[in-house]
């Protein structure tokens, strides 16, 4: 038992060090293709639900920007990214979306989104 304890308290930090504790968010390249991804889905949702079709023609020319990403290992991968979206108007807007990748299913769904103006 004691060493079991002692082994827990010696590979926390370590475990900390490479990337957070398990199941916990930590942040990720938002750069990267997953994010990316998943970000695109975001700003389609964005669209649809304000009924907006500026926004999803601009995809292909990116008018839009993942400012920050963070991965939790669930059931699968959870994102939790904030994107900000230009308007046709000039206007910024920021979406905080979380969504779920389940490889097996290979689909996002998102789980939670919230918008607002950008702050200045």
């Amino acid at each position: 038992m004691k060493v079991v304890a002692l082994l827990s308290l010696l590979l926390a930090p370590a475990a900390a060090a490479l990337g957070g504790m398990a199941g916990g968010l930590s942040n990720i390249d938002i750069n990267d293709s997953r994010v990316q991804e998943a970000a695109e889905l975001a700003v389609d949702r964005y669209d649809s639900e304000g009924g907006r079709l500026a926004a999803r023609k601009c995809l292909g020319g990116k008018c839009f920007k993942v400012v920050s990403a963070q991965k939790q290992v669930v059931s699968g991968v959870k994102y939790v990214l904030d994107v900000q979206i230009q308007e046709p108007g000039g206007e910024c807007e920021l979406v905080h979306a979380e969504i779920i990748d389940q490889s097996w299913t290979k689909t996002f769904k998102v789980l939670d989104m919230t918008s607002g103006p950008c702050s200045a």
